[in-house]
């Protein structure tokens, strides 16, 4: 993994077997960034699990094997100082060797040849997550 930082937000690249979530975790810790908004994810991926929220129960996930192409990237991260521990929300779309889009919440993926994130420091510690005990998820607290 390398990163750039400027202009106010950070370019991440991935290279083959780097597991994305983590990635751009230790990009934030790198930066002492708390929190975050991911502008963008395109690349390569080996495989990616991600899930569908029914309206009652938990996620329904699925796994993709790759490789498949990251299409679409976007959400946030949130985290107790600019070190974590971080909370992710992320959703993900990917194109299957199948012509095929899925996509849903991000839970792991990992990067095949290459892929490129961007992220957005979001200054305001007031951007957090909390449970929504009505629906047993974390939301942002607003």
């Amino acid at each position: 993994m390398k990163h750039l930082s400027t202009a106010g937000h950070t370019i991440i690249r991935l290279h083959t077997g780097d597991d994305l979530v983590p990635s751009i975790e230790n990009a934030m810790k790198e930066n002492s960034i708390r929190n975050a908004v991911v502008l963008f994810g395109v690349g390569s991926l080996e495989s990616v699990e991600y899930g569908i929220l029914p309206p009652k129960g938990p996620h329904r996930r699925h796994l993709v094997q790759g490789p498949v192409e990251l299409v679409y990237l976007s959400g946030f991260i949130t985290g107790e100082s600019g070190t974590g521990p971080y909370g992710p929300h992320l959703h993900i779309a990917v194109a299957t060797q199948d012509d095929q889009i899925k996509g849903g919440h991000l839970f792991k993926a990992v990067t095949g040849q290459v892929a490129e994130i961007g992220i957005q420091p979001v200054h305001d510690t007031r951007f957090k997550r909390v449970t929504h005990k009505e629906r047993n998820v974390d939301l942002l607290e607003i």
